[in-house]
């Protein structure tokens, strides 16, 4: 698992893809920042009170509705490019087990989603707090928020590994990606606060996190069991079906 894991990364240094979406992270952590002090020039401007616009600790959510496509478009070419590159049949040839072979593409994965969102979440903070002011919701309940956030991008790990190791051809591996993380959303956004689909899937817990902005979430204290429990099942799932295919 450890040589896997070092050539994985190894490889990731090289990645454009992955230089690509800490850009777009990067600048769409700039973009929350500005947008929020061009609306407070406005309310100023117009005599409204700021206390109605967005505070750090909301600024800090405002990113969990893209970190899927991200992902999906992370996961797929890079594992796809395993697949085209010959690299998975070269492993395999060389004694690796398949399930390693599984977990480190999944490990990695996780890596890249959670690194993503801690640069979105270090640039928010170190700006934000200092021009609008610290965060007002208890620590406890944001660090249950947090918690949320990481292990559902663990879950979105999970399914887009699963996807892109069962499907060789690095094209359709990417699409089927994207679709099933835009369909997520599309079904999301059909639901309403309180539906218990919203906490079965990603796309839907990344819905009620955003949905702090504006209400309470109910479910947040639950929302990392039922990310805990699709990442170990799609994993159980995935692995099992990748011992069992046969590689081209």
């Amino acid at each position: 698992m450890y040589k896997l894991l070092n050539a994985a990364f190894f490889r990731l240094k090289k990645n454009k893809i992955f230089y690509f979406i800490i850009v777009i992270m990067m600048g769409m952590a700039l973009f929350t920042l500005y947008s929020r002090y061009a609306d407070e020039i406005k309310y100023i401007e117009y005599n409204l009170p700021t206390t109605n616009l967005k505070s750090t600790d909301r600024l800090l959510i405002d990113n969990v509705l893209i970190i899927g496509f991200l992902m999906s478009l992370f996961t797929s070419l890079f594992v796809g490019t395993e697949y085209s590159d010959g690299v998975i049949r070269n492993k395999i040839i060389a004694g690796h087990k398949r399930a390693n072979m599984y977990m480190s593409n999944f490990i990695l994965s996780v890596v890249v989603g959670v690194m993503i969102e801690i640069i979105y979440l270090l640039i928010v903070a170190s700006i934000g707090i200092p021009m609008f002011g610290s965060i007002q919701i208890p620590v406890s309940e944001f660090l249950l928020i947090l918690l949320d956030i990481f292990m559902m991008i663990v879950s979105y790990a999970a399914i887009f590994t699963f996807i892109s190791l069962i499907c060789s051809n690095i094209t359709t591996s990417t699409v089927l990606c994207l679709l099933l993380t835009l369909a997520m959303m599309v079904i999301a956004v059909l639901q309403t606060p309180g539906d218990e689909i919203l906490n079965m899937i990603p796309a839907g817990q990344a819905m009620q996190i955003s949905w702090l902005a504006y209400r309470e979430c109910a479910n947040i204290s639950i929302l990392w069991i039922y990310s805990l429990g699709i990442t170990l099942i799609i994993n159980s799932i995935g692995i099992y079906i990748f011992n069992k295919k046969e590689l081209k």
